[in-house]
């Protein structure tokens, strides 16, 4: 059964029991073409789960695309000015921290490069985003190519302004596609 697993419960007797701190693979998207976006909603995103976690690869169709995340409210994703707030380290030193954008920034403003081997990979857990009890949460560990082939890196947290239940997650490049073969996959995380 989904979220179980055959446990030995004696020395003779096993049965499917509650599989406890495991994550059940809810979807994959992969890009077959270009597209604005990549969007995980509220077929994936409900109550069952109160944690997620999301593995991705993206490339930008067009070089320095820096990588945008919005959480959405009822199938419509925040976009004002005081709806987020981020806080990060990157590498080289810089450390920034913005308790009023429109968007969380997993790149943090800087472009991912679209040549050849270049990309943008990552992980982010969503906390409580199923939960009007607080504020959804998202920490996140990025790793890009820039636009030269140069590493970088940027991790950090962010929030969503209020305490609200939300119910989807939107991955988006500044100013272009993202490019076909571009993978995301969602994860439900049991406690």
């Amino acid at each position: 059964a989904a979220g179980q697993k055959w446990t030995a419960t004696s020395a003779t007797a096993s049965d499917f029991q509650d599989a406890a701190g495991t994550l059940v693979k809810l979807a994959t998207t992969t890009l077959g073409s270009n597209t604005a976006t990549i969007v995980l909603d509220s077929t994936y995103i409900t109550s069952t789960y109160l944690n997620y976690l999301v593995i991705f690869n993206l490339k930008p169709e067009t070089d320095n695309q820096g990588l945008s995340l919005r959480i959405s409210l009822s199938g419509t994703f925040k976009t004002g000015g005081s709806d987020y707030g981020q806080g990060g380290y990157q590498d080289g030193g810089t450390d920034e921290n913005d308790n009023s954008i429109n968007n969380i920034e997993l790149t943090n403003g800087s472009g991912v490069g679209n040549a050849s081997g270049e990309n943008v990979s990552g992980h982010l857990f969503l906390y409580g985003i199923a939960s009007a009890s607080w504020r959804t949460k998202v920490a996140f560990n990025i790793n890009k190519d820039a636009q030269d082939g140069a590493h970088g890196l940027f991790m950090g947290g962010a929030q969503v302004n209020s305490p609200e239940v939300n119910d989807g997650i939107k991955f988006y490049f500044d100013n272009d596609d993202i490019l076909s073969g571009s993978q995301a996959t969602l994860y439900g995380i049991n406690q």
